[in-house]
């Protein structure tokens, strides 16, 4: 072959090879440019939300949840309380001794239940003295990093169910015995033991403290039925109860979730980003790249990263919780309307979202928020209750209506989180005692029924 014919191949060749560089080294600036431009969006989104006022890091998480002066911290008596509670051969077991009889309010309960019950508060009587001790104190910080992300379950959060637990069966069997102030007095260090947990932002410290609230519905309810309380103990379980309804801790407790999920994000990007794979080890650039493509082909999710869905899926999270927080702050009944929105949002949200569905399908914001609105109801239910046992002290019977009970006993009666159209709660006198209730989730009214509506019934 002649040099004439191989030059003109020759520089073809070098022609479509050159083009080619250049058309990638265009992709290449162009797939740059949009994903900083992508982080830039990000970043302004982050931001925005410190400006509000909310962390967005794990470390600014843990400076958000306030400290506590030594000798001033309810939780360091807490603490040591929960040690007390796992010494002995027998630690305070996490299930009811005899649920059946202790779910009956107005029924008695039987020799071998008030035997048992009077064992165990034996057995943790310092236990239970240190826990009314850390009840009286008004703040408290347990001893979190909230700087480390952690799955694993936080051990003062089992034991506070355990503390609940313990205070419940006092309050029963102190009001089965007819030691009122004492029963008055458990309930009390119920509602500051959920207390302890109020500034703590985390979802599942949310949960567990209106957990403990219901605990604390239910044995009031109990001690109504067993026994009468004083004026005194009536006012002050009343003051206790108005201070417990605080429908604003669950926008905090969404705001430290939203750390966690941006946590959450950045390992995945930093997974995902083949110059840094596998991570801790040293190798030579093209392993590293040869080791990811393997990645990328096997795992389809790794695609996010260069394709920049992960930071798409990063911002469609951020606008998600921004709602979840959103919603949380709003008052009743629109709290409860935009937690439904957000559920049917969340049904509609496109696959390629993949961490964004999975992560909020796995918290259940929309449960979370009808849940704390059930909580709110009873606590609501719990202090009307109160109230109206205060009138029947000076009255001698129940009001004909709760309208009655203000200005003297209630500034205002409790509105219902559930019913939107209602002026308060419903009330009903009884043939033997009355019924306070909140018409519940699906915002009819079933007269107080205990499967459909949220009732506190006094049948004494």
């Amino acid at each position: 072959m002649s040099a004439t014919t191989t030059n003109p191949l020759r520089n073809r060749r070098r022609w479509w090879a050159t083009r080619l560089v250049i058309l990638v080294l265009f992709f290449a600036a162009l797939s740059a440019a949009y994903r900083y431009v992508l982080a830039q969006v990000v970043a302004a989104k982050l931001e925005a939300i410190r400006r509000a006022g909310y962390p967005v890091t794990l470390a600014e998480l843990d400076k958000w949840y306030p400290q506590t002066p030594a000798g001033k911290n309810g939780a360091e008596v807490f603490g040591v309380a929960f040690a007390k509670l796992m010494e002995g051969p027998s630690p305070v077991p996490l299930s009811r001794v005899v649920p059946a009889d202790l779910a009956s309010h107005a029924t008695p309960l039987s020799e071998a239940v008030k035997q048992a019950v009077a064992s165990l508060l034996a057995s943790n009587a310092e236990a239970v003295a240190l826990l009314h001790e850390g009840a009286a104190s008004k703040r408290s910080r347990y001893p979190l990093d909230l700087g480390r992300l952690t799955l694993l379950p936080y051990p003062h959060l089992m034991n506070l169910h355990r503390s609940a637990y313990l205070l419940e069966l006092e309050a029963i069997g102190s009001a089965d015995q007819q030691n009122p102030e004492l029963a008055a007095r458990s309930v009390q260090s119920l509602l500051g033991l959920a207390a302890s947990l109020t500034t703590e932002p985390l979802v599942r410290s949310h949960l567990a403290r209106i957990e403990c609230q219901k605990i604390a519905v239910s044995s009031l309810q109990s001690v109504f039925n067993k026994t009468v309380l004083s004026d005194s103990e009536l006012g002050s379980l009343t003051v206790d109860f108005n201070e417990a309804d605080k429908p604003e801790c669950l926008a905090r407790a969404f705001a430290g979730q939203r750390c966690i999920g941006v946590c959450g994000f950045d390992m995945m990007t930093e997974t995902m980003d083949f110059s840094k794979l596998p991570s801790g080890r040293r190798r030579p650039w093209w392993q590293q790249v040869f080791i990811a493509l393997n990645l990328y082909f096997i795992s389809p999710e790794f695609l996010s990263y260069p394709s920049g869905l992960v930071q798409w899926d990063k911002l469609r999270y951020l606008q998600f919780m921004d709602q979840y927080v959103t919603a949380a702050e709003a008052d009743f009944p629109d709290r409860l309307a935009s937690a439904r929105s957000l559920q049917r949002a969340l049904r509609q949200l496109p696959r390629f979202y993949v961490f964004t569905g999975q992560w909020l399908r796995a918290m259940n914001g929309t449960g979370i928020i009808l849940r704390d609105a059930s909580t709110v109801a009873r606590l609501r239910a719990a202090r009307t209750a109160t109230a109206i046992e205060r009138f029947r002290l000076a009255h001698g019977e129940p009001p004909e209506t709760l309208a009655a009970l203000t200005p003297t006993y209630l500034k205002t009666v409790p509105t219902d989180p559930f019913d939107p159209a209602s002026t308060g709660l419903r009330y009903k006198k009884l043939t033997k005692g009355y019924i306070v209730y909140s018409v519940g989730e699906d915002g009819h009214d079933d007269g107080g029924d205990a499967e459909k509506d949220i009732p506190f019934a006094v049948e004494r």
